[in-house]
């Protein structure tokens, strides 16, 4: 289940859960500091509900894997907020994940949306952390050639992830999955040697910023 996590803080609602088969859940965090994590929800005491709820998640056996999303305000702090979930969980995954450029993030796209060479350092010192505790980290949606080859292996490779829905709200909102919705990889990684492992990034990301950035590897 991906979720903020807030209804959980209710101990007798997260029973109910694990009770109805709730094995894996993938909480947002999306800061280690109250006021910016409330500041980017937009809802005040947010985090003091996201915190507890991820705490019943990890005290009731379910699998949880914490999620952190690379943003302007928050990117260069990644590593402070890894550090608090390792301290403070006691058998969670750490999840780092590049923002699909759409709605609101796109509206706010000067403010909330960190370029990812700016953040691939902290993506690497995110890593040093987890590594640091014995953490399980995934990095997603982020490309490999961004980062030092000791740091690839934190990506989580090509692979389709929809198929794996099984469930949809009837009053979710059902996004068109056009091209500039997915993630994969772009002309520049044509001649990459890492085009078939690596996962690429939102074309939502490219059809804003370009693709500049992308660093094609030869070897």
């Amino acid at each position: 289940m991906l979720t903020n996590a807030r209804r959980f803080c209710s101990e007798e609602f997260t029973r109910r859960m694990v009770d109805s088969g709730l094995s894996a859940a993938c909480p947002s965090l999306y800061s280690h500091d109250e006021q910016l994590h409330d500041y980017l929800t937009r809802r005040t005491g947010s985090y003091a509900q996201t915190v507890r709820g991820i705490q019943n998640l990890d005290d009731s056996g379910v699998n949880v894997q914490v999620r952190t999303l690379i943003t302007q305000p928050t990117f260069t702090s990644m590593p402070e907020t890894v550090d608090f979930v390792a301290r403070r969980f006691k058998s969670v995954a750490i999840g780092i994940c590049a923002i699909d450029v759409v709605e609101n993030a796109f509206r706010n796209r000067a403010t909330m949306v960190a370029r990812l060479w700016d953040a691939a350092p902290y993506v690497e010192k995110s890593i040093d952390v987890c590594r640091s505790y014995g953490l399980g980290i995934s990095v997603i949606d982020f490309p490999m050639c961004l980062l030092h080859p000791s740091y690839r292996s934190a990506v989580v490779p090509r692979t389709v992830m929809h198929s794996r829905v099984k469930y949809r709200s009837p009053q979710a909102v059902q996004l068109s999955r056009d091209i500039s919705c997915t993630v994969g990889s772009h002309e520049r990684c044509d001649a990459c040697c890492l085009r078939d492992e690596c996962p690429g990034t939102w074309h939502s990301y490219v059809s804003v910023f370009g693709d500049g950035e992308l660093r094609p590897q030869t070897q």
